[in-house]
């Protein structure tokens, strides 16, 4: 993965050295990372226990919406810069409220209904948009104050300020899936469910917490994406769910769950943003770029279910012979 960017690196910087070896572009580049970063995060973690979830960019579509319209709603012409940073700390809270309930939504019908996860977040994604869609009429929220529209444009010592809560936000899932006895217990169910389910895991509260996490990742996405835009909209980012799922596969997360490293989704979301802004850059068409990162999904999996056959069968031949020595 490392010299895959190396090489798009390379071939930016040959092609395009005036546009692309700029400040401008890299501080592009790591902004970009944050908005996605965090969305990669909260599919990461759901894919890791050999599930999926659908219904993360618009959950962040909706907390975004929410978010502005409570921003909109207490701050005044009057309202201090201190007390607009206090209003978007209370934004935060409601991103996790609504994670909580987003989340809580989609354990409960996959751990008590028995409704399959693609299904389920299939049937929650339209749940937010139709919720986004009453709320809003369809029209986008203007008007955020500068103090948080500094929060998506800033910077601390030269380094965007997305990306350092992205970094920030990174550092504690990966101690969460790496370091605590619920990571242990997610790759354990992500590799082997019934395993789980007869070593006294209990697998409902996994479920639980995996789907919990995985929204209250996407509602904090969307207050982000808020404060970068600088506007809230029903329809942001629907490629997105898509290129989080490339992410993870790139990552090493295998469909199948079990395995999966935080540290991999940054190194994975850094080559899919410079591949984006190379393509950019290349002026290539806009329907070309969406189409490429579904044509990598389906090269990548292809590719691991055809290297899976072969060992397989490397595995059966080397059985079979020493049946016939012994």
């Amino acid at each position: 993965m490392l010299l895959v960017g190396a090489i798009i690196f390379a071939i930016m910087a040959i092609t395009r050295p005036t546009v692309f070896l700029t400040p401008l572009s890299m501080r592009a580049i790591l902004v970009q990372v944050s908005d996605v970063g965090l969305l990669a995060l909260a599919m990461a973690v759901v894919m890791i226990s050999r599930g999926v979830n659908f219904s993360i960019v618009n959950l962040a579509n909706l907390s975004a919406i929410i978010c502005a319209m409570i921003i909109r709603a207490l701050v005044t012409d009057v309202t201090t810069s201190l007390q607009v940073y206090l209003i978007l700390l209370m934004c935060v809270g409601v991103c996790i409220v609504i994670g909580l309930i987003g989340g809580t939504v989609n354990s409960f019908l996959i751990a008590n209904l028995k409704v399959p996860e693609i299904l389920t977040t299939l049937g929650t994604m339209n749940l937010f948009l139709g919720i986004s869609m009453i709320i809003t009429g369809g029209r986008a929220i203007f008007g955020i104050p500068q103090e948080v529209a500094h929060i998506g444009s800033g910077n601390i010592l030269g380094i965007p300020i997305p990306f350092i809560i992205f970094i920030a936000v990174g550092a504690i899932v990966y101690l969460i899936v790496h370091k605590t006895p619920y990571g242990s217990q997610l790759k354990l169910f992500g590799a082997n469910r019934n395993a789980t389910l007869y070593s006294g895991i209990n697998n409902k509260v996994v479920i639980y917490k995996t789907y919990i996490l995985s929204c209250v990742l996407a509602a904090f996405a969307g207050l982000m994406i808020l404060a970068r835009t600088n506007a809230a909209t029903v329809d942001f980012g629907a490629p997105l769910v898509l290129n989080t799922l490339l992410i993870g596969v790139l990552s090493g997360i295998k469909p199948s769950g079990g395995v999966g490293n935080v540290i991999n989704i940054f190194l994975a979301m850094l080559v899919i943003q410079l591949l984006n802004t190379g393509l950019t850059l290349l002026r290539i068409s806009g329907f070309v770029r969406e189409m490429i990162p579904a044509l990598l999904l389906v090269s990548i999996l292809s590719l691991e279910y055809l290297i899976q056959v072969r060992n397989e069968r490397k595995l059966n031949r080397i059985a079979s012979g020493k049946g016939k020595a012994a």
